[in-house]
């Protein structure tokens, strides 16, 4: 909807990192929350895992607690970063009309058709990663809450 230029879809929600923050510790609650006591066994005491890293500075656990902490972070600044870019794009072919311009006025009239095509073009292909990076938060979403929840072997 943020790909829409008039109300109500102009606003890009998830170009805000406010918001793909709330969407992330949301996944990070769940998973935390819904955890049963295999999963948090295997985040303090891994299965397979040598003794001498788990006894005397409990290295694994501190590695799984980051990773933890990261997966969600990941989460974020991937569905961020890749709407922002799609529209940082738009603008840098909109600015060159306007550089252009500057220069010479002819220029300008004469690059506008060329940067209106490619931020077209960039339109749709940021339609397209949108819906793949949606699609990508769900499903790793859906994984993480799948890992904190499957019974012990």
């Amino acid at each position: 909807m943020g790909l829409i230029p008039i109300f109500p879809g102009g606003a890009n929600v998830t170009g805000n990192i406010a918001v793909t923050m709330a969407l992330a510790l949301f996944t990070f609650l769940i998973t935390t929350f819904s955890g049963n006591k295999h999963y948090w066994l295997e985040i303090f005491n891994a299965p397979g895992v040598p003794w001498w890293l788990k006894l005397p500075v409990p290295l694994m656990p501190i590695i799984e607690i980051l990773g933890m902490l990261t997966k969600p972070f990941v989460l974020m600044v991937r569905l961020f970063a890749n709407i922002t870019a799609g529209h940082i794009i738009a603008l840098g072919f909109f600015s060159l009309i306007f550089i252009f311009g500057n220069m010479q006025a002819g220029l300008g009239y004469g690059v506008s058709p060329v940067a209106i095509l490619f931020t077209m073009f960039m339109t749709v292909l940021e339609l397209l990663v949108a819906l793949i990076q949606a699609y990508v938060f769900t499903l790793l979403s859906a994984l993480y809450f799948g890992m904190a929840t499957a019974e012990h072997h």
